[in-house]
């Protein structure tokens, strides 16, 4: 299992390290390998709750050599489409807002890891809180929610798309074009306040049983909680949206 969870942290780097201006050389794979393990220490500590230092830290590993702003918050304002993102002097609030909604969403019963881990990735790359990287945090974020929910480390390292340029017909549900449908989807929502994260967390539980097949099962001892592996389940989480944090 270790030498997969290996081959896992791998093909998830691959897909961490997408974005503009990526070095993907052995100093920034080595970065990448920190993070994950802080990551992994921190979200398997369960009394230690997830705050806004330990987002700047993640990124600032994400990011070294790669950006002179990393680890850092930006403050200047920015438009990601035709979504405008809080400005940049509430930056830090809405991080901070980001983190007491993201220690609380953890903690539910109700909701099944990809459920949080869409949550944590949605509302922080909508805050899009620094210069560079925010995808790759983001992603980062979602590992930390499927770590902190109690699934084995060998799951939590589940890439969140596929290169399209080998796309199989199975592979063709986890692409990088699925996942920005599934994005933009969440961005619609259910026409209230806030964003349906649903279609997010079902393309997180298409990567999962992804992840579930390349394991060829699950590690012994681990008994799976209700609907983490059910796709069709996520249409009846409860709407995680602002107002219910």
């Amino acid at each position: 299992m270790e030498a997969l969870a290996t081959k896992m942290a791998i093909t998830v780097t691959i897909c961490l390290v997408r974005g503009q201006g990526t070095r993907a050389d052995k100093d920034a794979n080595n970065s990448y390998n920190q993070v994950l393990t802080a990551i992994r220490n921190h979200a398997c500590d369960f009394s230690t709750p997830l705050e806004a230092t330990n987002i700047l830290e993640w990124h600032g590993l994400c990011l070294k050599g790669l950006h002179p702003e990393a680890g850092e918050l930006r403050t200047c304002n920015v438009k990601c489409g035709d979504y405008a993102r809080p400005r940049g002097f509430k930056v830090p609030t809405a991080v901070d807002e980001y983190v007491t909604g993201a220690n609380s969403v953890s903690q539910r019963l109700d909701l099944s890891g990809s459920a949080k881990a869409a949550w944590c990735f949605y509302y922080l790359c909508r805050i899009h809180p620094f210069r560079e990287g925010n995808g790759r945090i983001s992603r980062l974020m979602a590992i930390w929610a499927l770590a902190r929910h109690g699934l084995p480390w060998v799951f939590c390292l589940v890439p969140l798309f596929t290169d399209d340029k080998h796309a199989t017909i199975e592979s063709t549900a986890t692409s990088r074009k699925a996942y920005i449908g599934a994005i933009k989807k969440a961005q619609v929502g259910k026409g209230q306040e806030g964003a349906d994260t649903r279609p997010f967390a079902a393309h997180i539980c298409k990567c999962l049983l992804t992840t579930l097949r390349t394991c060829k099962g699950f590690p012994s001892g681990y008994r799976c909680k209700v609907g983490d592996f059910d796709f069709h389940s996520h249409s009846c989480d409860p709407l995680v949206d602002d107002e219910d944090t």
